[in-house]
């Protein structure tokens, strides 16, 4: 092991989010125990697996007063997140409806039986009786994908990238990652004429069904291969994604289609079972497949819809609603002040990480 990636996992995120995570052991300790001495034991005992001697608890004993001027400001700004996502949850009435109307035109999506599926990898993609593909034998670190398609002289405007999940994928996918998920970093289509050299097909106005934070769907069409589109933590669910194509007079006669699907993250983080379909609807279109249950309910008129299938949008909104699920990830990372001696008690395990004993020995 290297010095720098030692340093970087003491100092840096990694135990960093561990020390202040509001579920951890350093919070149920400040809910339990509320002799300081008594907790300043419990960390020393959890850390190193020793009992403070007499001056380290005067030491820790300092340290939780040191740490009180800072629990204040922690409350406030605890009340800041808070009101943020209180805020946002009260226009997602107007929201939810803008949203909806922006919906309404469904799409008519085809999904080209002659399609086929190769991986750059030994993996092999079988096409099962719905035209999507699915993944088996070697499950690489990292994959490439490329889907050819044989299309008619027609206006294509559009297309469709389903995930789908699968009894055999880890999960039920629909990724292989041992979780289930997966990251495509570049969504990139051209088309070509027979015996010409491929044209680039620019893609635009991606929507999805669903992001994972700091993974949304803008990534897979950005041109950078650090980011991309995941959909932690909805396994074992289906997700899809619609790609706008810029300029559908490219499609000038007969050819080829090429999708190649990148995903360079790592860790196996490849895709397990997707389908790819066109569509000829002019204009944006909702991201959702024909065989979709939330396109059936949008074709219902409002007053006709019933509790569970109005449960079903809104879970589909705040699904894609990027702003609410970074609120909401804002407001759970930094957790409820609970105790004036939190961060006191934070500083100490900090200290007590970064000690010889527990580096030694760890």
């Amino acid at each position: 092991m290297m010095l720098g990636p030692v340093l970087s996992l003491v100092n840096g995120p990694v135990i960093g989010d561990a020390v202040r995570d509001p579920n951890n052991l350093i919070s149920k300790l400040l809910n339990t125990q509320k002799d300081d001495s008594k907790l300043i034991e419990e960390l020393f005992l959890s850390v190193l697996n020793r009992p403070p001697t007499q001056p380290e608890i005067n030491a820790g004993l300092k340290a939780l007063k040191d740490g009180e001027p800072d629990f204040q400001p922690m409350v406030e700004e605890f009340n800041r997140r808070t009101e943020a996502l209180e805020i946002h949850k009260k226009s997602e009435p107007q929201r939810l409806d803008q949203w909806e109307k922006s919906y309404t035109k469904v799409a008519e999506w085809e999904n080209i039986k002659a399609a086929t599926a190769s991986a750059k990898s030994q993996a092999k993609f079988t096409k099962l009786d719905d035209g999507s593909f699915l993944a088996s034998g070697e499950n690489p670190l990292q994959e490439t994908i490329t889907v050819k398609i044989p299309v008619d002289k027609q206006a294509w405007t559009g297309i469709l990238l389903e995930v789908l999940p699968h009894d055999t994928l880890p999960a039920k996918g629909p990724g292989r990652a041992p979780n289930g998920n997966f990251v495509l970093n570049e969504f990139k289509a051209t088309f070509n004429l027979e015996g010409q050299k491929p044209e680039p097909l620019p893609l635009t106005n991606p929507k999805s069904t669903f992001n994972q934070a700091t993974f949304p769907i803008a990534n897979a069409i950005d041109n950078n291969l650090t980011t991309g589109w995941a959909i932690s933590p909805e396994f074992g669910k289906p997700s899809s994604a619609y790609f706008q194509i810029q300029n559908p007079a490219l499609f000038k006669d007969k050819g080829e289609l090429t999708i190649t699907l990148i995903q360079n993250f790592g860790t196996q983080h490849t895709l397990g079972r997707f389908r790819i379909s066109l569509t000829k609807s002019p204009g944006q279109v909702q991201p959702f497949g024909a065989e979709s249950e939330l396109v059936k309910i949008f074709q219902l008129e409002p007053a006709k819809r019933n509790p569970m299938q109005i449960n079903t949008i809104l879970s589909a909104f705040r699904a894609q609603d990027a702003e609410l699920i970074r609120l909401q990830n804002n407001l759970a990372s930094f957790g409820k002040p609970i105790d004036k001696r939190q961060i006191g008690a934070q500083d100490l395990v900090w200290a007590l990480l970064n000690s010889k004993a527990f580096q030694f020995n760890h």
